[in-house]
């Protein structure tokens, strides 16, 4: 994590040390677990997946215990926001915009609070504006993010399919929502 100043040769072996036995200084021996990627898409549009997003990641987080985070990545027509109650900024515009300067700091500031365990990262920009979302900066924000989560959700629109092919290869699970 962090060494305070000032700093001793003695606390600097030891936390090198700790290091390349595997074990994170202050967190014990025990390994952290890989995060999983979900991605949910819709077969069309008002099928419920946004609704199954949203619910998935609550359900995980309260029920489950797990560390996670929903990415709403329809910027103008995303609903998580909505469906929890809260109040999103414009983080995620300034991301997906702009692929080297993505960092731990960028995406702590952009991502809502549900609770302890739930997190939401999403928009809420004009219909009327049209933001480009580049792929490398979405793969630097789940680099990121893997290292915070244990379960990221993205809830992806299927009109930006086509250009998320590297998050496509990324994801641990692809669930499609369709009809009955």
């Amino acid at each position: 994590d962090y060494l305070v100043k000032p700093l001793s040769a003695e606390v600097l072996n030891q936390a090198l040390a700790s290091v390349l036995r595997g074990n994170t200084p202050g967190r014990g021996t025990a390994t952290a677990k890989e995060c999983k990627i979900v991605v949910m898409i819709g077969t069309r549009g008002g099928v419920g997946t946004s609704t199954i997003a949203v619910n998935a990641g609550w359900l995980m987080a309260h029920e489950l215990k797990t560390n996670c985070v929903l990415l709403d990545m329809d910027l103008q027509f995303g609903t998580s926001s909505l469906a929890l109650d809260l109040e999103l900024g414009r983080g995620l515009r300034d991301i997906v915009n702009s692929p080297n300067r993505v960092d731990g700091l960028m995406i702590a500031s952009s991502i809502v609070p549900e609770s302890d365990q739930f997190s939401v990262l999403g928009a809420e920009e004009a219909v009327d504006e049209f933001v480009p979302i580049d792929s490398g900066a979405i793969n630097a924000l789940l680099m990121e993010m893997k290292t915070n989560f244990e379960y990221i959700i993205v809830d992806l629109p299927r009109h930006l399919l086509a250009g998320q092919k590297r998050l496509l290869s990324m994801a641990h699970e692809v669930v499609l929502v369709a009809e009955l």
